[in-house]
């Protein structure tokens, strides 16, 4: 009998022993989820705050300058300023924060789709080490006066195009298989990534850049897209005058001043444009200009001593095509009037 007790006794010790490790186990293991929801929860806060730095980023340049694009240089901030490092690299950017104890988060936003130098966004591609590999692309046509589109890159943050010709023998690109949508006059479509966690301990601004999907996917991303757009008291016109040949006038007729809000005029030809005080020859390139005047790029003052190289382009897409079918017509009855909206 005292034998069959202490067997009992024993196998009933062993049973408290394998319920007290269960129960431990399912503690350890029920902390550790909690402890890993809240490290993801923490991430996600960081990466979305890392994301929010690089909108208000993006939105002091483009203050600064309503045509930047990610393409200015000389915006870089140093890594001493404040724990914010910033770099520009053709249309690419990339900015690292860092808190006071050490923590890194960053922020990417993109321009430049890739798509050669005669794509949609007029910029060359960027270096294997400069390019960043997302298919978000952002897209400023506050600039502009007419409606534009906004493609997706692909994965590798790549645009594939396609050429073709129009019945004028004119070179016509388009997406090749992207998905698009509208983006209207005098807006920005702005598109922010931000990552935070631990696989952002190590990196560096050059790292950043050349992150390749496969390493970003061991990252806490977040994302934040912004549409910005300039109040009707800011808008301006694309070019105060056109011409498609000779564009010729006096300069006692006819002056161009900086627009309200700080955009850059501009007199478009197809030609040559002259003016009393001197010729913009795009034969050449050269800008010339009478003694004693100064003009401005992006909002700098040029001195008379300077020089500057004008871009010469053969594009002619800045300037409208009308054609029969686009015009709005009367009926054959002549028993309805026609609207046809200002422009």
């Amino acid at each position: 009998m005292l034998k069959n007790k202490r067997g009992i006794v024993l196998i009933t010790t062993m049973l408290t022993v394998v319920l007290v490790i269960m129960l431990l186990s399912s503690v350890v293991y029920s902390n550790l989820g909690s402890m890993r929801l809240a490290s993801n929860f923490y991430g996600r806060e960081e990466a979305l705050m890392a994301a929010q730095s690089g909108v208000e980023y993006a939105v002091t340049c483009l203050q600064s300058d309503i045509t930047w694009r990610g393409d200015k240089t000389d915006n870089a901030l140093s890594d001493s300023t404040k724990g914010v490092s910033v770099r520009e690299r053709n249309g690419n950017v990339v900015g690292m924060l860092t808190t006071a104890n050490g923590k890194k988060s960053f922020f990417r936003i993109k321009f430049n789709y890739e798509d050669g130098d005669k794509g949609f966004d007029g910029m060359g591609d960027s270096s294997d080490s400069d390019r960043i590999r997302s298919p978000y692309v952002s897209v400023n046509n506050l600039y502009n006066t007419t409606p534009t589109k906004v493609y997706t890159a692909s994965q590798d943050g790549k645009l594939k195009i396609k050429h073709n010709q129009d019945k004028y023998g004119k070179d016509r690109i388009e997406a090749d298989g992207a998905s698009s949508f509208a983006l209207g006059k005098s807006s920005c479509y702005l598109v922010v990534e931000g990552f935070a966690g631990n696989g952002v301990r190590d990196l560096t601004l050059d790292k950043a850049f050349a992150l390749t999907p496969e390493e970003a996917a061991g990252l806490i991303p977040r994302r934040i897209e912004t549409y910005l757009t300039l109040s009707s008291d800011t808008q301006f016109t694309d070019s105060v005058a056109c011409a498609a040949g000779d564009l010729t006038t006096d300069s006692d007729l006819i002056r161009i001043s900086n627009a309200k809000g700080g955009s850059s005029p501009k007199m478009r030809s197809l030609h040559n444009l002259k003016v009393t005080s001197g010729t913009i020859d795009f034969d050449n390139g050269q800008l010339y200009y009478g003694s004693g005047y100064t003009y401005s790029i992006n909002g700098k003052t040029i001195g008379e001593d300077s020089k500057y190289t004008a871009q010469q382009s053969s594009d002619t897409s800045s300037f409208t095509r009308l054609e029969w079918d686009d015009i709005t017509k009367a009926n054959s009855e002549g028993q309805e009037c026609v609207k046809i909206e200002a422009a």
